[in-house]
């Protein structure tokens, strides 16, 4: 998955942004929606965000960087002290039956330059079950480690936990890693993940499976303070008794960017291969502000701008 790091506030030089809708991140990444709300957790992300573009200002640490609604996400990270919350609600259904309804929330807080600390979860309400529970909570650090490697862009790790909710006996323990590289080519900008998860099941104290995945994402914009986004991407599981699962999907969306630090979007998906279901997301992604002042943003790139919602030209 690669990275996105946008919404500046206004910079006094014109300054272009491209990044669309994604799903935070979370790591360990999850299952296609329906076979598994733990899944979304690790990716909740995602998000449709991609590098700055070269802009003698510096960034701006109130403007928002979405990594909602998708699965991939993107290298930025939110500037030390400063605080940003992404929500939203989304339905899955295959084949015309309804599977579930999740509210996924990802509360990220910059921590140092270039790191990034995230907590998420993913309350959800399964077809025949009484109301939202969330099963676990994903701890992720997402770490830039450059900002400019030839070829790949920004690059950064994206590790993450998944812990099982207090009152959720049967949820699974796990942990992940994604790598990111994210570039802009010609205006648009594109997020591309590998990751790797491993997590125990519930149903057996010794039994685990294994998951891989891969996500690209790009995104430009359309007007004014709209952008589209689009993705595809694909997830494999492989349980410890060699039982496989394959799920791949496409998503198309857009965003708007109301203020530098608010940002709305709404994307659909539909499968592509496997057991992957039908789905239809909305949220939104809001900068709170700064909590304290110690350290300094560091640009996603040597004298970059910061990012805004995928394409969006300020």
């Amino acid at each position: 998955m690669s990275e996105k790091t946008p919404r500046p506030n206004p910079p006094a030089i014109a300054v272009e942004r491209n990044r669309p809708p994604q799903r935070p991140p979370a790591l360990l990444f999850a299952r296609p929606p329906g076979r598994g709300r733990i899944v979304r957790l690790c990716l909740l992300a995602a998000a449709f965000c991609a590098p700055p573009v070269v802009s003698a200002q510096p960034p701006d640490p109130h403007a928002v960087q979405p990594e909602r609604p998708s699965v991939a996400t993107h290298a930025a990270t939110v500037a030390p002290g400063w605080l940003e919350l992404e929500f939203g609600a989304g339905r899955e259904s295959s084949h015309g039956v309804f599977l579930d309804m999740s509210l996924p929330l990802n509360v990220k807080l910059g921590v140092a330059p270039a790191v990034q600390f995230a907590i998420s979860m993913m309350p959800t309400h399964v077809a025949g079950g009484d109301g939202f529970t969330a099963e676990s909570v994903a701890l992720s650090l997402k770490w830039r480690l450059a900002d400019d490697v030839p070829l790949f862009g920004a690059v950064a790790l994206l590790p993450s936990v998944q812990v099982p909710a207090l009152h959720a006996a049967d949820a699974s323990p796990g942990a992940g890693l994604v790598l990111i590289s994210s570039i802009t080519v010609r205006g648009v900008s594109l997020d591309l993940n590998v990751g790797y998860a491993r997590r125990a099941r519930g149903d057996a104290a010794d039994a685990w499976t294994s998951e891989t995945m891969w996500a690209a994402a790009g995104g430009g914009p359309i007007a004014g303070p709209l952008a589209w986004g689009a993705e595809i991407f694909g997830i494999h599981d492989v349980a410890q008794d060699r039982r496989r699962s394959r799920a791949a999907g496409v998503l198309a969306g857009l965003t708007v960017t109301a203020r530098p630090w608010l940002a709305f979007d709404v994307s659909g998906v539909l499968p592509a291969a496997g057991v992957q279901p039908r789905a239809i997301q909305a949220g939104a992604v809001w900068n709170a502000g700064r909590f304290w002042r110690r350290g300094a943003a560091r640009p996603a790139r040597p004298a970059l701008a910061p990012r805004t919602a995928r394409g969006v030209v300020r």
